[in-house]
């Protein structure tokens, strides 16, 4: 242990002894390069030329200086003007480079080795033509945009690769302009603070940009990139850009938006790419827009909202490509779009075989997709008015969309399945209309299937009943399939609970694909305890005689319906089925009803009995009941056809005659 103290003390005083002679020596020679530039008229060649070999290029300068930044001696040349290769024409000028000096590798070399190089007050002119080459020109500003500031290609190759070859080059306090001619756009930044490292053909870029007050606050890039730097088609690498606070419309002719106009709106955003040769197969990024404001060729109304944010991931390969939003939200006023995700992702297809799309999202807001759609101008008239017409409300949630690209959306192969909340569209002429529908979907291009689980809701059929019919429960499966001759809808079970009665239902509709050929209806309703008092609002007055109709809503008062059905078996274009083509028929049973069973007749009261309606007339056995204060025995009551308005009356009434001359009295056939 004794004996390794001393080798230990010996190697740290050795360190030390080496770091105080290598500081020493630098401070006397960083002192006599001082001594030496004190004068740079007298020594200006000598110092050109120093500068020129540390800088790599023939510059000439205004000035020298020599100091320490921390504990590297580091050379500083004021007033740089570089040169051509053959030292005639000048490249570029900046105010200031500082020259670090390489201590340990100077040791190690026995000569003086140059560190990292920084340049303030540089101007530069970065050009990307319409070949999408870019090209890097220094800049006089008072010739600018003159013949005589004009530089040939070979003199921003050389520009360029002189900033390229250096290992380590930092470039702050400058200026660049960026001229686009491709997109016809040019704007000037001001501060600018670059770091450049270059490593064989690797190449690492850092900047940061302090705005001018019209287009923003800050603008970070980050570059790691493979090849050749000016030539786009070439890159390979990583890009990194975080933006703060953008004002989009200062900007919106450099996102290359065409008949766009962005009249205000800020832009936070970060954004990452990769690149492989030339071409971009990964864009992610956080984007926030706040206060957007627009006006666009697509768009019929001006568009804005207070606040648009999320993070999306684009990937792309030879196989296809895929884009995911996450967190997506927009927010107008009290109006909020809750944060949702979204997919798109398409597959190219090989040889014959179309390309395969898919789109998924976790949360779609009817209401507001349609306000959005309405707000272009993407929709024909006739849909446009549709749209209007409909009032989408409601959401759609995990849905999931595959199909083929081919020429019609939707002709072939596709799969769709969703779940819906508080579904609801207005109905408007045939079509018809529904509220507060909850439930699930699958479909394909062969049929498809609707699972309801809704609780209060209301369905409308305008060319079938009068007014919307309210639920307050609706549950069951709805399906459709693709035959030969056309396409079936039906159900096994439909409960369909509303305030008023109770009712299960199936059904078979089909539609025919030759338009000739009217629709078939095969419907079964059975239900019970029902209010005889609300008996009209289930009247399905759009395809019954207007006569049965009348007496339904005027004869049926109130009354508990025990229990009862419905049958219609038919053709619609053959109804009411006046020749047998088909059948129609509701029956029930019911108690306490009152019965205004002809007008101007005295109405039988606490009636007990069952009716059958036909599309042709009604029929109604009572088992009991009351007539004035008589007590009503077994009784037939038929209007046979309501086209010729005749009443059969057939049954027995128990009561006084006093009760039989108040009946006549306050009949149509009273003296």
């Amino acid at each position: 242990m004794t004996e390794k103290m001393p080798i230990l003390l010996r190697l740290q005083r050795l360190v030390l002894y080496s770091v105080v002679v290598l500081v020493v020596t630098a401070a006397v020679l960083l002192s006599i390069a001082r001594v030496l530039v004190s004068d740079v008229e007298t020594y200006r060649l000598d110092v050109e030329q120093l500068a020129s070999a540390f800088l790599d290029h023939p510059v000439r300068i205004d000035n020298m200086d020599a100091r320490f930044v921390g504990f590297t001696p580091t050379l500083v040349f004021e007033n740089v003007r570089m040169l051509d290769a053959k030292g005639e024409r000048e490249l570029i000028s900046f105010r200031e480079a500082r020259l670090s000096i390489a201590l340990l590798a100077s040791l190690k070399a026995e000569k003086l080795i140059p560190g990292d190089l920084v340049i303030e007050g540089v101007n530069f002119n970065v050009i990307r033509q319409e070949d999408g080459q870019i090209r890097i020109q220094g800049i006089d500003f008072e010739k600018f945009g003159t013949d005589e500031s004009a530089t040939d290609a070979g003199e921003s190759e050389q520009l360029s690769e002189w900033l390229f070859r250096r290992s380590r080059l930092a470039v702050r306090d400058s200026t660049i302009v960026w001229n686009d001619f491709k997109r016809g756009m040019s704007r000037r930044f001001d501060n600018v603070n670059l770091q450049l490292a270059n490593e064989e053909g690797d190449h690492f870029l850092k900047g940061e940009i302090t705005l001018p007050p019209g287009f923003g606050r800050k603008l970070e890039i980050a570059v790691v990139m493979q090849g050749d730097v000016l030539k786009p088609a070439y890159w390979q690498g990583e890009l990194y850009v975080n933006a703060d606070g953008l004002k989009l419309d200062a900007w919106q002719d450099a996102l290359g938006l065409q008949d766009v106009d962005v009249r205000t709106g800020l832009l936070d955003m970060k954004l990452w790419a990769g690149l492989d040769k030339g071409r971009l197969t990964r864009l992610s990024g956080d984007v926030s827009i706040y206060n957007l404001a627009m006006q666009a060729g697509f768009l019929a109304e001006p568009l804005g909202f207070d606040r648009a944010a999320g993070r999306f991931d684009y990937r792309a390969s030879k196989q296809g490509w895929a884009l995911d939003v996450d967190g997506l939200q927009f927010i107008e006023g009290e109006d909020v779009w809750p944060a949702s995700r979204l997919h798109a992702g398409l597959v190219f297809g090989k040889g014959e075989l179309p390309d395969r799309l898919k789109l998924a999202a976790d949360y779609l807001p009817l209401d507001k997709i349609a306000n959005l759609l309405l707000k272009t101008r993407l929709l024909e008239d006739a849909d446009r008015q549709r749209l209007q017409q409909a009032r989408p409300v409601g959401a759609i949630r995990d849905l999931v969309l595959r199909t083929t690209l081919e020429e019609e959306l939707f002709a072939n192969a596709y799969h769709v399945q969703a779940r819906f909340e508080q579904l609801g569209i207005d109905g408007a002429g045939a079509r018809p209309g529904f509220q507060g529908l909850t439930g699930s979907l699958w479909a394909n291009q062969e049929g498809g299937q609707v699972q309801l689980a809704s609780g209060s809701s209301a369905l409308e059929f305008r060319k079938i009943f009068r007014a919307p019919l309210p639920l307050r429960r609706l549950t069951g499966n709805v399906w459709w399939q693709k035959q030969s001759t056309g396409w079936q809808i039906g159900s096994e079970e439909l409960v369909a609970d509303t305030p008023h009665i109770r009712t299960r239902n199936r059904f078979l509709l089909e539609l025919p694909a030759a338009g000739e050929v009217a629709p078939y209806l095969d419907l079964q309703t059975t239900f019970h305890d029902g209010d005889g008092a609300h008996a009209s609002v289930y009247v399905p007055a759009g395809i019954m005689n207007p006569d049965l109709v009348h007496w339904l809503d005027t004869a049926i008062k109130a009354g508990h319906v025990i229990e009862g059905g419905a049958i219609f078996n038919g053709r619609l274009a053959d109804f009411p089925f006046r020749d047998n083509q088909g059948q129609f028929m509701v029956y029930f049973s019911g108690e306490e009803i009152r019965l205004d069973y002809a007008a101007g007749w005295p109405a039988a009261t606490g009636v007990r009995g069952a009716a059958t309606f036909t599309g042709m007339g009604v029929e109604v056995e009572v088992a009991s009941g009351r007539l004035l204060n008589s007590r009503i025995g077994p009784t037939r009551v038929a209007i046979p056809s309501f086209a010729a308005g005749i009443l059969k009356l057939d049954g027995t009434v128990n009561g006084s005659l006093h009760d039989t001359a108040q009946f006549l009295i306050h009949s149509p056939v009273a003296p």
